[in-house]
């Protein structure tokens, strides 16, 4: 009798075993979050490419490197006292740099000339001053390089010319007399003849004329010319031996120039009293350049070396493109800046990186830095985020609509927007937008996201308030309303909001004010729609829920901190995240109900700061934001918040939004940060069909049940499935399904009427797909 207990001990044993093996090891993955895009810190000042796929770009902090021609970027870790400015490379492993770093033990800033000999991996400090600032350099080839530099020391410019004959084992200075000089460019054509470019200033008459610096023997000797039609010559680009283009300027115009005998002479190509911010010259006779008109920034292609110009693409007027370049034919590259706040005034941090492959003609952005509000997608592929920043105290504010066609790799800024800080974008079908500006107007497009129009113009000489619009949602595409807060200057009164449309947002009135007695600041941050109910949470923990027959109504409140985020997976299913922390206290909190909002349970031990959240159904749901040391995160639940897994961690910046379409997810947020999700099905926009890309198996629900359950699972193609239940020594209780069962989302009903309370499992098999879930039946 001892033997039989010992033997059916060990195979209870072995069966949980089993079966714990298989829920940890063949648990479904639910999808994969890719990072599409990260921005780079500091601002990208300078880029080379030694054939079509191998280039850098470098920076404050930053060196960015590709193998593909500029359609991926690989960022090199550099210390953060790092600062390259202008850099040139020989071949895809050797390199020099010129640039800066801080010198922590002396507490000093250096200039110095670095050099590398693994394509940038890591470099070495060849020479280095303390008052020269290196501003230009140029590598004729493994022995011979040439930098230039400036300073300024009781207010007279003096300027440097280094040189290397040996790889940059010993430098010297070739200067001539460079008093009141300031040079801009070096270019040699050879180890002998080069020229530097700059300007001179004159103290006599305190004018700026323009400095050219011609040497044919390796700079031991200089022939030096001071042209006094122009104040300044620069950004050299020379072709071959001979020939050369250039620019200059003076008060007046701005010229574009050539020279065919290494600046003996020189011909004007063109002329303008517009700004020419960058050229590159790909061939003898084709050009690329952004030019500034009186309206826009301009990509520009000249076929005949300069004389005449044709239009590629007009930029949007806040996008300030400040480097062009290609390396082939087709392939361009453009760096661009937004203007942003900075510590010291107004000035533009954020970068966007574009792309060309079709010869300068189409560009998108495949790569930036800014600043994402929110993102909302109408199908698998096509897409738009919301870019913002103002300058706190200052009162500036700028921003951006952008719009994605592959699924949220590439972007291009959508045209006739202006400048605006827009915080919120939705759709509510294929071709019916909104978008939320910061200072409360609401825009509308009927065509897709094309073109947008004003639909509520945020005026207080004729609405007597003033509406802070937070965020947006619609009942059915009739009915949806707007959340935030309001102020009426005239009797100095303020309060939590709801605007209306009922009309498609073509018109949006005030229909809700929840007024401010007690200073409590009550304004609405978020606002969710679940069927035929919505919620909407803000400040003070004020909760508010609408239903068609008592309309908007508060709710008893549960927290006084400020609400976030609200979302409901249906009318009983919901949960609120908010709360805040500084540096000594935490005090955040996320909030669950089962019931439509009658009871709330507080999460225990939740200690992340939530920007948005998105459920599936009332079980499986992702939330966005950061944790306590402002990393981004993305957590996932799948037992309706109870406990959140982390999924992305160690992000650059914190996440503002998530949005799901089709089974596909997208997260953005700081610095950039575009995340996407694969998920685990799609849905065909033609039949509204659901099609799983994998397999899986869903937790019942309920669970805990009486008496009955129900299963879900998907196929991503058609197979035979076996799904039974067996008690906690693994015996087979019941089997459920034992048959073919086609492509897509299935549900089984379970019903245990005729068993006893306790813990059970159901396990599928379909095809190599095999997994185990536990379910508990509690009478």
């Amino acid at each position: 009798m001892n033997t039989i207990l010992k033997v059916k001990t060990t195979l209870i044993f072995s069966t949980v075993i089993l079966l714990t093996t298989f829920i940890n090891v063949n648990a479904q993955e639910t999808g994969q979050w890719d990072v599409l895009n990260e921005g780079i810190e500091g601002w990208p000042e300078d880029i080379k490419f030694v054939d079509e796929n191998i280039g850098w770009i470098s920076g404050v902090n930053t060196l960015l490197k590709t193998e593909d021609g500029g359609e991926t970027w690989i960022a090199i870790p550099l210390d953060e006292n790092w600062h390259f400015r202008k850099f040139d490379f020989l071949n895809e492993s050797v390199g020099w740099a010129a640039g800066l770093y801080l010198n922590e033990i002396e507490d000093t800033w250096k200039y110095t000339i670095i050099k590398s000999i693994d394509g940038g991996q890591s470099w070495t400090i060849q020479i280095e001053f303390t008052e020269i600032s290196l501003d230009a350099l140029h590598v004729v080839d493994d022995s011979t390089v040439y930098a230039v530099g400036n300073s300024r020391i009781d207010d007279v410019n003096n300027a440097l010319i280094l040189k290397t004959s040996n790889g940059g084992t010993n430098w010297i200075d070739i200067s001539p007399d460079l008093t009141d000089k300031t040079l801009e460019t070096v270019w040699f054509v050879d180890t002998e003849v080069g020229v530097i470019t700059g300007k001179y200033h004159d103290d006599n008459t305190e004018s700026d004329k323009g400095l050219i610096l011609k040497t044919v023997d390796g700079g031991i000797t200089w022939d030096e010319n001071i042209i006094s039609e122009f104040v300044y010559i620069k950004n050299l680009q020379f072709i071959n031996n001979s020939t050369g283009y250039f620019l200059a300027a003076n008060d007046e115009s701005q010229y574009f120039l050539f020279t065919t005998d290494t600046f003996n002479t020189w011909t004007i190509k063109t002329q303008s009293a517009y700004i020419i911010r960058s050229f590159f010259v790909f061939e003898d006779q084709t050009i690329f350049a952004v030019m500034d008109d009186s309206l826009s920034t301009n990509v520009m292609k000249s076929m005949d070396g300069g004389q005449s110009w044709e239009q590629k693409k007009s930029m949007h007027y806040i996008l300030l493109p400040y480097k062009i370049y290609f390396n082939n034919a087709q392939t361009g590259l453009m760096m661009s800046s937004v203007p942003g706040p900075g510590p010291f005034g107004w000035f533009s941090p954020q970068i966007a990186f574009w792309k060309s492959i079709d010869g300068g003609k189409n560009w998108y952005i495949n790569k930036f830095n800014l600043t994402l509000h929110d993102v909302t997608f109408v199908n698998h592929a096509t897409g738009f985020v919301c870019y913002g920043i103002s300058g706190g105290g200052h009162g500036e504010q700028t921003g951006m609509l952008l719009t994605t066609k592959d699924g949220g790799n590439n972007w291009n800024v959508i045209p006739d927007i202006g400048d605006k800080y827009i915080n919120i974008c939705v759709f509510i079908n294929d071709y019916n937008g909104f978008f939320l500006e910061f200072n409360g107007r609401i825009f509308k497009t009927a065509n897709g996201g094309e073109s947008w129009y004003k639909v509520f113009e945020n005026n207080f000489d004729s609405l007597g308030y003033i509406f802070g619009a937070s965020d947006l949602s619609f009942l059915n595409e009739k009915i949806g309303w707007t959340v935030g807060s309001t102020w009426r200057p005239y009797n100095d009164s303020s309060g939590a909001g709801i605007l209306e449309t009922i009309n498609d947002g073509e018109n949006w009135d005030l229909i809700w004010e929840y007024p401010d007695t007690e200073e409590y600041n009550y304004s609405l941050k978020s606002i969710h729609v679940a069927n035929s109910t919505a919620w909407a949470v803000g400040e003070s923990g004020l909760i508010v829920k609408y239903t068609e027959q008592d309309q908007w109504q508060p709710t008893i409140g549960v927290t006084d901190l400020p609400l976030n985020k609200v979302f409901f997976s249906d009318e009983n299913h919901g949960w609120i995240a908010g709360g805040y922390f500084d540096e000594d206290n935490e005090y955040l909190i996320l909030l669950k109900t089962t019931d439509g909002g009658q009871n709330w349970q507080d999460i225990p031990d939740f200690n992340y700061q939530i920007s948005d959240m998105f459920f599936e159904d009332s079980l499986h749901g992702w939330a966005v934001g950061n944790d306590t040391s402002y990393s981004g995160i993305i957590l996932e639940t799948e037992d309706g918040g109870d406990s959140w897994n982390v999924q992305v961690e160690g992000l650059s910046g914190e996440l503002n939004a998530i949005h799901f379409k089709d089974g596909n997810g997208w997260a953005v947020g700081e610095n950039g940060l575009v995340l996407r999700y694969d998920g685990v099905s799609w849905v065909d926009q033609k039949t509204g069909k659901t099609y799983p890309n994998k397999y899986s198996l869903s937790q019942n629900y309920p669970n805990p049940f009486n008496p009955s359950t129900k299963i879900k699972f998907t196929l991503p193609k058609k197979e035979f499935v076996t799904l039974e239940v067996f008690n906690t020594i693994g015996q087979k209780i019941e089997t459920l399904l034992n048959q073919v069962m086609k492509t897509g989302q299935h549900e089984v009903e379970f019903d245990a009427q005729n068993l006893s309370s306790g813990i059970y499992y159901y396990r599928i098999e379909a095809g190599e797909f095999q997994d185990v879930k536990k379910m508990v039946l509690l009478r």
